[in-house]
């Protein structure tokens, strides 16, 4: 009996002590699972975070700012290809716009849309010893006779710096030394009589500013053979030219309106005249 009893107490404490090391098993284990779980957990949490916050070959919007290929913005907003947007919005191509809106090599015209004027010919100052009068607006003068000049071969275009612009009447009259005149772009009037019988004239030239030809201006120059008249003459006084007896052509410019009486009257070598369609009125005995 006594060896029964011993048996059943053996197997008690047996008992007990598999029943006291499965309870530490349990109490063992489960903070590990715990912890198993926690660190699963927290891993997911990463891989979420890594998946939501970087996509290979996508772009992934960060408050707006968009990085392509991964590219991570950490404040300073950078965008991949080098292009920086730091508050000043800087676009790669070398535009940079800082809140003024610079635009790099702005909108210059350079001689493109100005109208140049014609540059006006440089005066050539007239021949020494004529007498000049200043016009009453002081901004040229006018060619009032030969004066001291002795020289045969003229040139009548400025002085002291101003233009001649005009040829007063008579005066060249009866000048008996004059071979050549040549009258510049300044000068826009020739007055009546100004070469009047001026026997040896033989060769004048008419500037493009001259609008008229007084009455008789070369009347009688019977040397006179060559004449150029300028495009602007508009009119052709009476007489102007009266037995020019050696002049065998004249070309009217276009410019032309009027020819005077007797204008080329007794100019008995004359044999070619062009007239423009311009003129409107031909004088008595023009020709």
């Amino acid at each position: 009996m006594k060896k029964i009893l011993a048996l059943l107490l053996a197997l008690l404490m047996v008992v007990g002590t598999l029943a006291a090391c499965d309870i530490i098993e349990k109490e063992t284990d489960e903070p590990k699972e715990e912890q198993s779980e926690g660190d699963e957990s927290e891993a997911e949490k990463e891989s979420g975070e890594k998946e939501s916050n970087t996509d290979d070959g996508e772009n992934t919007d960060d408050g707006g700012n968009t990085n392509d290929g991964g590219n991570t913005n950490d404040g300073g907003n950078t965008n991949d290809s080098g292009n920086t947007n730091d508050g000043g919005n800087t676009n790669d191509g070398g535009n940079t716009e800082d809140g003024g809106n610079t635009e790099d090599g702005g909108n210059t015209e350079d001689g493109g849309n100005e109208n140049e004027e014609p540059e006006e010919e440089p005066l050539v100052e007239s021949t020494a010893g004529l007498r000049f009068v200043l016009n009453e607006d002081g901004k040229g003068y006018t060619l009032i006779g030969k004066g001291s000049c002795t020289a045969t071969e003229i040139v009548i275009d400025g002085y002291n710096g101003l233009p001649v612009t005009s040829i007063g009447d008579e005066a060249f009259c009866n000048c008996s030394s004059l071979t050549s005149v040549r009258i510049g772009n300044s000068v826009t009037s020739i007055g009546d009589y100004a070469f009047y019988d001026c026997a040896v004239l033989a060769r004048v030239t008419i500037g493009n500013g001259v609008i008229s030809i007084g009455e008789k201006v070369f009347y009688d120059c019977i040397a006179l053979a060559n004449i150029a008249i300028g495009n602007s003459v508009k009119s052709i006084g009476l007489g102007a030219f009266y037995n020019c007896i050696k002049l065998t052509g004249v070309a009217i410019p276009n410019s032309v309106t009027s020819i005077g009486d007797y204008a080329f009257c007794e100019c008995s070598s004359l044999t070619s005249v062009t007239i423009p369609n311009s003129v409107t009125s031909i004088g008595e005995y023009a020709f």
